[in-house]
């Protein structure tokens, strides 16, 4: 125990010098020699070291390692959040996951759980299995299921009628849910209802007042001919009272489109400074690293249907609301291409 608490404490040292080598090193010698309980705890502990490092071949192995130690559904989850964060392959959990939930059918939370690992690791439809078969049971977070298995039918299998039907049937278990109306949104915009997507929005915006991302995107849909719900001095005030950069970027593109181009620089220069503050300093070392990080770990030989001989990455980057999801869905309608998803590392 004396010896065990000794080599803890060198591994706090490392760590907090930044000395991930040794780290690493204490880690692996350390983990022959604890517990189950034990083993998980640092096991995670060394994964984050070995991904800090760039070691992702690492990962991967200590992961496995990590799962067949797994006994408890928290320990599962962990790891399947983990897995997610890490972009790993989602069966390395999911598949004993999913032994868990056969021994325990009545643990419908488990069930909810791994239907959402199985849709971020491109299982959709082992995930809108799940998901239905939930939906058909009396499970209390029902408006959550109805929500995820409509993203997986817009997003996925693009049947935005289903989705919307879905959406509607969460709202009726929660009116005003701030998820569902926005995802509702998104539908009605990408198929060019925009009457319809101003008309939730100023739902959403009923429930949500004081939330000026509701106000944002409605500026962004409006047309600037027609009469807005709101005088714009409010959200002007708005704007400059929350620091919201999404209203004030919107309030941009509006006074822009009304060719006020004053008012227009001031807000896109009031939006850019807000950001400034927030954000660390751009370094070309740690934007590489990131870069080759989501090449590697992008995981494509788990995602069905995919000739993994022929996979080259390509990267959409742009700024928000400029059309990059637009462009990476339109690519995606070509079966040589596959969408997957929207990543915000390199903001």
């Amino acid at each position: 125990m004396k010896e065990n608490k000794i080599r803890v404490d060198m591994i706090k040292f490392f760590l907090s010098k930044g000395d991930l080598p040794q780290a690493i090193n204490h880690l692996e010698e350390f983990l022959s020699m604890v517990d189950r309980e034990d083993f998980i705890k640092f096991g995670l502990l060394l994964a984050e070291c070995y991904y800090l490092s760039g070691e992702y071949t690492s990962v991967r192995d200590i992961f496995k390692k990590l799962v067949a130690k797994a006994v408890s559904r928290q320990e599962l989850d962990l790891l399947a959040m983990k897995s997610i964060e890490y972009r790993l392959d989602a069966g390395l959990v999911c598949d004993k996951y999913e032994k868990y939930v056969r021994k325990n059918t009545a643990d419908k939370n488990a069930v909810f759980n791994l239907a959402y690992y199985f849709s971020k690791g491109y299982e959709y439809r082992k995930s809108n299995y799940l998901y239905e078969k939930l939906l058909n049971s009396a499970f209390e977070g029902g408006y959550e299921a109805f929500l995820n298995l409509a993203n997986n039918y817009n997003e996925y299998f693009q049947d935005n009628r289903k989705a919307v039907e879905l959406i509607e049937s969460c709202l009726k278990i929660s009116p005003g849910d701030k998820r569902a109306l926005l995802n509702l949104v998104n539908i009605h915009e990408q198929e060019g209802n925009f009457k319809e997507a101003l008309k939730v929005l100023l739902e959403y915006i009923e429930h949500n007042s004081g939330d000026p991302y509701g106000w944002a995107r409605y500026l962004d849909i409006c047309d600037v001919s027609e009469k807005i719900h709101v005088p714009l001095e409010k959200l002007e005030k708005l704007a400059y009272s929350t620091k919201d950069i999404d209203l004030c970027y919107s309030l941009g593109r509006y006074f822009e489109r009304n060719q006020d181009y004053e008012k227009s620089w001031s807000y896109y220069s009031a939006a850019n400074e807000i950001l400034r503050a927030k954000q660390r300093r751009f370094n070309v070392s740690i934007f590489n690293k990131e870069v080759d990080r989501h090449v590697k770990n992008s995981n494509l030989e788990s995602i069905p249907d995919v000739d993994v001989g022929s996979v080259i990455p390509v990267f959409i980057v742009g700024a928000f609301r400029s059309g990059t999801t637009l462009l990476e869905q339109i690519i995606s309608q070509n079966s040589l291409f596959l969408a997957t998803g929207i990543s915000t590392a390199y903001m």
